[in-house]
């Protein structure tokens, strides 16, 4: 029998509360706590942790008892704060659960990564990293291939924490500015086509980039509008794959079945047409340069779906460097 962990702890005292439903968002950092309570219990993933914790409000609000946000740490744990103050104006009973990184890094200030000096070996090391990651992506490449020849080089690229961008769009695509390289260092998802509007209105004249996937995309869907009101010279690539495709790896990697990230996923067609943007389609690695070369010409908006269903498989599927407690350690 399994060594109970956190999540079955979690589970236990949600059932000694009365609680039989949580909402929440998945993440590397409460993987097995969302493994437990919908295998035991019923979890709700949304798009929001603001919306995981008014949900949590409504629920304790409507049955009397309390209600249960699950989320992540960092920034996801912070994005539940206004709602929090909501439900704390309104005196409901609402718990608001989230993870932590790895014991050893807590106190010291950083994460759970460092950086090593340059040399001759790290250099080599490196090249060869980059050739062996560049055939690990698969059909991703021409994505990647069709970007590097498109973009010229004081171009913004403003990038979500999806697969393509953790796995090669901070590795292999080539910047040239720090200042042009746009990502959320705290690892929330769904930052990215906010960070990448207010990049491109600051440089009206370069065009720019966002890398989202369509779960981060859909913490802040509404942002569509604002791009489609402001009219910035940007080329929003959404890369689809119907979930959070890395947590879902994650998943099936280390456990025996998947929780919260499998998802509702629009049509981002007809959403482009119903906000009044442009919107291509990759499904074919020929059809990358093409497209891309359209999109990163236009003098405006674009919303290009890269549909990784159609594309096809990553040859070697991607999951983060992190532990997963009583899995992976």
């Amino acid at each position: 029998m399994p060594t109970p962990n956190g999540g079955d702890l979690l589970v236990g005292t949600l059932r000694a509360l009365g609680v039989d439903t949580v909402f929440g968002v998945v993440s590397v950092h409460n993987l097995p706590l969302v493994e437990a309570v919908d295998r035991d219990l019923r979890f709700v993933p949304v798009r929001h942790e603001a919306s995981a914790v008014n949900a949590a409000d409504g629920y304790g609000r409507a049955r009397g008892t309390i209600g249960c946000a699950l989320t992540s740490t960092g920034t996801g744990a912070g994005n539940a704060a206004g709602s929090l103050v909501e439900a704390l104006s309104a005196g409901t009973s609402v718990l608001h659960v989230t993870g932590q990184i790895d014991s050893p890094y807590l106190g010291r200030g950083r994460g759970t990564r460092t950086e090593d000096g340059w040399g001759e070996r790290i250099r080599t090391a490196r090249t060869q990293a980059r050739e062996a990651l560049r055939d690990g992506i698969g059909p991703q490449a021409a994505v990647l291939d069709a970007l590097t020849a498109v973009l010229p080089r004081r171009a913004v690229i403003a990038r979500d924490v999806t697969i393509p961008s953790s796995s090669w769009g901070n590795r292999l695509l080539p910047v040239h500015d720090p200042r042009d390289n746009v990502f959320p260092r705290g690892g929330g998802i769904g930052q990215g086509l906010g960070m990448g509007i207010g990049a491109a209105l600051a440089h009206p004249e370069r065009p720019s980039v966002v890398m989202a996937g369509d779960g981060g995309l859909a913490v802040h869907l509404g942002e569509l509008l604002t791009l489609a009101q402001e009219r910035p010279r940007l080329t929003l690539i959404v890369f689809n794959d119907g979930g959070y495709g890395v947590l879902r790896n994650m998943q099936d990697q280390y456990f025996d079945r998947r929780s919260g990230v499998d998802l509702a996923t629009p049509d981002f067609e007809t959403l482009a047409h119903a906000v009044g943007l442009p919107y291509a389609r990759i499904a074919a690695e020929d059809e990358a340069g093409p497209v891309l070369g359209a999109a990163l010409h236009h003098d405006g908006p674009t919303l290009v779906e890269v549909d990784l269903g159609a594309l096809g498989p990553m040859k070697n599927p991607f999951t983060p460097p992190v532990s997963v407690p009583g899995r992976n350690q």
